[in-house]
């Protein structure tokens, strides 16, 4: 189950794909003199306009972008102060590109009112220009040429480096400007990403803060169908939400089909879904713990301690499952289900699982919890928790052994 966030450390990300721009264009040259020549002045052209960082999300509005209908409160929803939000979209023409905003001032304001904290660029339509005229043709050595070295640099792979320059903006906001930059000769464009840091700031949200939020968030909406503030942050829309926990009770209700024996492929709808409901009743008593968590602002990185109390249900039932499969086993002893038609022995795969649910049903509203496991977590980059470790998490609050397959 993918329950992903591309976490916004205050950063405006311009990641430049495919186009059709040479640095011999004259509308570069042309961009190039509306701006300074230095990278720390936070200037980018983008599609006709230049913006300075950090700007205000009505700077874009105002020359003609919108805000994007995928979240439906995007126009209403108010951040808190010193709150930011995730990702959401903002359009011109064909052209979408994704931001984030945070709210600086000491009371709530919706987005449109708020300060662009992140921009990320990826249409191929869209145009560009930094400082000095460089582009995403631009090499290793024209970035050096232009900027200087770095004050930070470090090396993502062999053939791929982070130069990393440090800035305060005109507003006095510290910011930090990261160029991700191809050095293997072969790359057609070699400045491949530039992103730009708000890196301190009054009031500022701490990673682990986000860290927090985000998992609690997530796990409330993936078992408790309690989604509002997943939404209200704009993790995801609401769609998104109603899908990520439909999708987890699919999960355990398939666990709990196979545990108990019963085969999907000959029940009922009826039967699913009943089945279906006891699965949502067992998950709203999902219970876990945020536990200690150690991040590096800078890297991204760090670890993430959950406290689990994994569901008991299973346990309860064991017992009445036992019961119907001694009676069901007595009545079938000496039968040959191969001698059977399909119908014949649908028939009898019915009657199993009614059996079951009998017997069963009403024990979910008695589920409780097992003890406290404890699990430390590496968080990755701007993910923060992987597909895999999000599964293992699935499992162990679900109670779904390791050896059960």
């Amino acid at each position: 189950m993918k329950k992903k966030v591309f976490i916004l450390f205050m950063c405006l990300s311009i990641c430049f794909a495919l186009g059709a721009c040479s640095l011999g264009d004259g509308w570069i040259d042309d961009a190039a003199k509306e701006m300074g020549n230095s990278i720390t002045t936070g200037d980018i052209y983008i599609d006709g306009d230049v913006f300075t960082f950090p700007m205000n999300v009505s700077d874009f509005l105002d020359k003609g972008w919108h805000l994007s209908k995928s979240y439906s409160n995007i126009e209403t929803y108010e951040l808190e102060p010193d709150n930011y939000s995730t990702e959401f979209e903002i359009w011109k023409d064909d052209i979408y590109v994704k931001v984030s905003a945070i709210n600086m001032s000491d009371k709530n304001a919706t987005v449109k009112d708020c300060m662009v904290q992140s921009l990320k660029v990826t249409e191929t339509k869209v145009d560009f220009v930094l400082p000095g005229g460089l582009s995403k043709r631009s090499s290793m050595s024209d970035v050096e040429d232009k900027y200087g070295k770095a004050d930070k640099t470090d090396a993502e792979k062999d053939y791929l480096e982070n130069w990393t320059y440090d800035f305060s903006s005109k507003d006095g906001y510290s910011c930090q400007v990261k160029l991700e930059i191809w050095n293997d000769g072969k790359a057609t464009y070699p400045l491949s990403s530039v992103t730009y840091n708000l890196t301190a700031i009054s009031g500022d949200v701490s990673l682990e803060e986000t860290v927090r939020t985000f998992v609690d968030s997530a796990m409330k909406t993936s078992y408790c169908n309690d989604y509002k503030e997943y939404v209200g942050n704009l993790y995801d829309t609401e769609q998104g939400a109603q899908e990520l926990y439909l999708a987890e009770v699919e999960y355990y209700t398939a666990y709990l089909l196979w545990y108990v024996d019963v085969s999907s492929d000959y029940i009922t709808e009826d039967i699913k879904n009943q089945f279906t409901d006891i699965a949502k009743t067992v998950l709203s008593k999902a219970k876990w713990e945020i536990g200690d968590i150690d991040v590096d602002e800078k890297t991204e990185t760090g670890t993430l301690k959950l406290e689990i109390y994994p569901i008991n249900y299973t346990e309860l039932i064991d017992e009445k499952v036992d019961e119907v499969i001694g009676i069901y086993n007595a009545k079938y002893a000496n039968t040959d289900f191969n001698t059977m038609s399909d119908e014949e022995y649908t028939e009898v795969e019915i009657e199993y699982a009614n059996m079951i649910l009998e017997a069963i049903k009403g024990i979910e509203n008695d589920t409780t919890n097992a003890s406290k496991l404890i699990k430390e977590y590496e968080i990755t980059g701007d993910i923060i928790l992987t597909d895999d470790q999000w599964e293992e998490i699935d499992d162990l609050i679900m109670g779904i052994s390791k050896s059960d397959s």
